[in-house]
């Protein structure tokens, strides 16, 4: 997955990060990067004279993104009412990528391009998760512009829902999971008490997130092997 996201980002490796920078991923340079002595180019992208980094190889691009991915960890603010909504389990993750995108003012500006890359889907499935989030108005679709008229980037307006909220980890860990343990363990987290627990039936579950009992028997499987959840007995 992670060849098939470098081989998008950078066009086949042929894009002017790739063949200047050997910058297979987009990694912009942060000011840790700059004050370690990173290297970095200067390319014009959603602002001019954005600063991107730098590699030696494109070994070192791949070893960077991996790094990157594992030690950045995001948490999505998602409001509990949005399982009302029954949506796909794929669209769960990508909505949650835009939480995680989320400006004070409930805006996202993001490239579907990062949002696979992010949610470990096809361009294709996120595309289609995009449209199923736009025709439930959970989202507003609205393209940004560059001072000389050209098109910059997709922003991405969501939908305030009222209700309890949950913070759902978007790490590269929990982004790896199939969609389906993904929303299942979402759903999870709604149910949990202080001390950690929660004792929701597979049924409540199911119920919950739109997908058959054997199907959440299945999530809940994947994530205790995960290592996500402990099963035990409630006496």
């Amino acid at each position: 997955v992670t060849l098939a996201q470098g081989i998008l980002e950078s066009s086949n490796g042929q894009s002017r990060l790739a063949r200047n920078e050997n910058n297979h991923f987009g990694i912009k340079a942060t000011p840790s990067w700059i004050a370690g002595g990173g290297k970095y180019g200067i390319y014009t992208d959603d602002k001019p004279n954005e600063k991107f980094c730098s590699y030696d190889s494109v070994g070192d691009s791949y070893e960077h993104h991996s790094r990157f991915l594992k030690e950045n960890t995001m948490f999505a603010k998602i409001p509990v009412a949005l399982f009302g909504y029954k949506l796909s389990p794929s669209a769960y993750k990508v909505y949650c990528a835009m939480s995680c995108c989320t400006a004070a003012d409930g805006r996202a500006s993001v490239r579907m391009g990062r949002l696979a890359q992010i949610c470990n889907l096809s361009r294709t499935t996120v595309d289609r998760c995009i449209r199923e989030l736009i025709a439930l108005e959970l989202i507003e679709k609205k393209n940004q512009y560059k001072t000389d008229g050209t098109y910059r980037a997709c922003l991405y307006q969501l939908s305030r829902l009222d209700g309890r909220w949950i913070a759902v980890p978007c790490n590269s860990f929990t982004m790896q999971l199939p969609a389906s343990a993904f929303v299942v363990y979402a759903a999870m987290l709604s149910f949990r008490g202080k001390n950690g627990r929660a004792f929701p039936s597979i049924r409540r579950l199911g119920i919950m997130v739109g997908l058959a009992c054997g199907t959440v028997g299945a999530a809940l499987k994947t994530l205790i092997l995960a290592g996500l959840l402990r099963k035990a007995r409630r006496w």
